[in-house]
């Protein structure tokens, strides 16, 4: 291998390192990231003339839909914004076939998910700190009666905590469930995997905290239905988890977070989520074919909807209609959807081939965790963020990425 390619390894698996950081820092830094890999996933592939992940379906799917969003963008009523949102959508299968083709050549993705774990622990202690003092290990307050640790005002700490678990959690499980005699290291899985748990608990993220405990629960349940020796640990920790609940709700206001999901549910159209949901629909409705583009509900929605909740004092329009489906109804119509549902489809047909039941290291454990973990960021029922944001919609791409390097190893 020529000492320049050997350098740009190491950039490649620098960048990946490096993704938790950015998350933290904000988008800019995490679009920086993306659009450099992009580049030098370019330059790779040109230069070793290696295309043949174009022969990928869902990789040709993708293709498709993001012509769909440029060409349906000159139909928006903000072209520009819709057509740079659209463009710059590529960015993301890039990234991923980086990560795919590319990544951890010169540092192993279990150094790399290590490095991430201490990072994620930096994060979880920081928002301890905040829950027992009010404010940070860097001096910022809590917001209102939610906590977010280094992210201030924005109230994402504990979609960041679900992302950065979901990739772990095959590490932290394969430890206490295989390395039940190493004392040391079971204990620290177990406490660190129940950390994890009550940190995004207390954040008050009622969705991004349901999608934790779901993949809790998958991983738990998978085990325990094949390792009948196992059966004690599901005692801790359903025993665990009850008792920081418990813990979580001696305080009000996180007591009320989570009881007020209740009431949401049962009186949902009168929910805020509600509102938004009816107006992605009646604006899909109004425009079925090819949406109203990507990055234009909110200019749609105030100048073709009118307020028919009236009784629901809520805000009609949003940036978007917090539903991944509705999201790519309405900005992309019913093409859009087929499309988008096609490309999901493609791609977990062609990584879902495993065996459930013989899986028996760290990377198969990974690749387990991150297929179902990806398969719960994309579910239909349920609130989201925006999937053409970079903070949002980025991950999921990693994510698959990372599938990819870990299917293409387990099948060499």
């Amino acid at each position: 291998m020529k000492f320049s390619e050997i350098k740009l390894n190491q950039i490649i698996d620098l960048l990946i390192i490096l993704l938790p950081i950015a998350y933290i820092l904000g988008s800019p830094f995490v679009n920086l990231i993306l659009i450099l890999g992009s580049l030098i996933f370019i330059f790779r592939v040109v230069k070793d003339k290696n295309f043949n992940w174009l022969k990928l379906l869902w990789v040709k799917i993708f293709i498709l839909f993001w012509l769909y969003l440029i060409i349906s963008s000159f139909l928006a009523t903000d072209i520009f914004n819709s057509f740079r949102a659209s463009f710059s959508f590529i960015r993301f299968l890039l990234f991923s076939l980086l990560i795919s083709f590319y990544g951890f050549n010169s540092i192993s993705i279990l150094r790399i998910l290590n490095f991430w774990k201490f990072i994620l622990l930096i994060v979880l202690l920081d928002i301890f700190v905040q829950y027992l003092f009010d404010y940070n290990t860097i001096g910022l307050f809590k917001h209102g009666v939610r906590y977010s640790g280094f992210f201030g005002n924005e109230l994402i700490a504990g979609s960041y905590i679900f992302k950065i678990t979901s990739t772990i959690i095959g590490i932290l499980f394969f430890n206490i469930f295989y390395f039940s005699k190493n004392k040391k290291l079971f204990y620290y899985s177990c406490l660190f995997s129940i950390f994890c748990f009550f940190i995004c608990l207390i954040t008050g993220e009622r969705m991004n905290f349901l999608l934790l405990f779901t993949l809790y629960f998958i991983f738990i349940f998978w085990i325990l239905s094949y390792q009948q020796k196992h059966k004690q640990l599901l005692l801790i920790c359903v025993s665990s988890f009850l008792i920081i609940t418990s813990v979580a709700f001696y305080s009000e206001s996180i007591k009320s977070r989570y009881f007020d999901m209740a009431n949401i549910i049962k009186n949902f159209d009168q929910s805020s989520y509600g509102k938004l949901f009816n107006s992605g629909y009646r604006l899909w409705i109004k425009n079925p074919v090819f949406g109203v583009g990507v990055k234009n509900f909110r200019i749609e929605c105030d100048e073709q909807l009118v307020d028919i909740l009236t009784k629901n004092p809520s805000q009609l329009c949003s940036s978007h209609p917090h539903n991944l489906y509705l999201e790519v109804l309405t900005d992309t119509g019913f093409f859009g959807l087929i499309l988008f549902i096609s490309l999901f489809l493609s791609y977990y047909r062609s990584v879902i081939n495993f065996d459930l039941f013989k899986l028996k290291n760290k990377k198969d454990f990974i690749l387990f965790g991150c297929v179902f973990s990806s398969i719960l960021m994309i579910w239909p029922i349920g609130t989201s963020g925006s999937f053409f944001t970079t903070w949002n919609g980025s991950y999921l791409w990693i994510q698959i990425g990372i599938i990819n390097y870990l299917h293409k190893v387990k099948y060499l």
